[in-house]
């Protein structure tokens, strides 16, 4: 009996003669389908920004500020608030960025490539933009119901923001993903990149399985 790779069961033995008439079968298209995972994955990286937006407004410390007749002032003459609520977001951003990069790197092998991490680094940036907007939102939000029963003297938690990017929430468009924002991108292109390194295939999906065995009829013609 004669083996040769074709389509029949795999670990069939190997003849040393093969059928030259035999062609492989060509690739599978793995474009259209790496194409609609890569947008599933930045849409889904891109609304997770909101939940990291949520976690943000709950963790950053705010600014203490005391009503008086005037206003509002700082309680404290050199508040670090501000500089913390920025480091909160950036340690955010760059755990997500982290996590979400290595998730996707082995839940979604046969997918990796430049497309997909493309796609985690603009899903990053709107999920971070996402996620300065609802904070910011929410902590407006929450220093309005205050200041509205406040008397004179009372203190108050001030809103939540952002120092070091050029985002203004009165302006919210163009949108400028600077500073802080970026970090999240930032830490899913270095994980990939350094994934992609240290990966043992030029393809970063694994080996390429051999074709399966075809047995050739016995009255097989072979050189």
């Amino acid at each position: 009996m004669t083996y040769a790779y074709g389509q029949g069961e795999p670990g069939s033995p190997i003849s040393p003669i093969t059928n030259p008439m035999y062609e492989p079968p060509p690739p599978p298209r793995r474009g259209r389908a790496t194409a609609v995972a890569a947008l599933v994955v930045g849409l889904v990286v891109a609304v997770a920004g909101l939940g990291l937006g949520w976690l943000w407004s709950i963790l950053a410390p705010r600014i203490d500020v005391v009503r008086v007749a005037q206003g509002f002032v700082y309680a404290e003459a050199e508040p670090e608030q501000p500089v913390a609520a920025d480091g909160y977001f950036a340690f955010l951003g760059l755990g997500a960025g982290v996590v979400i990069t290595l998730l996707v790197w082995f839940a979604l092998r046969r997918y990796r490539g430049v497309l997909m991490m493309s796609a985690l680094v603009a899903g990053s940036l709107v999920g971070a933009w996402l996620a300065w907007w609802l904070g910011t939102r929410i902590g407006t939000a929450q220093f309005d119901a205050a200041k509205a029963t406040a008397a004179i003297g009372a203190h108050v938690r001030g809103p939540l923001s952002l120092r070091l990017t050029d985002l203004d929430r009165h302006a919210l468009w163009p949108p400028q993903p600077t500073g802080v924002i970026a970090a999240q991108a930032l830490a899913a292109a270095i994980t990939y990149t350094l994934l992609a390194g240290f990966s043992a295939h030029p393809n970063l999906r694994g080996p390429t399985p051999p074709p399966p065995l075809v047995e050739l009829p016995a009255d097989a013609e072979l050189p």
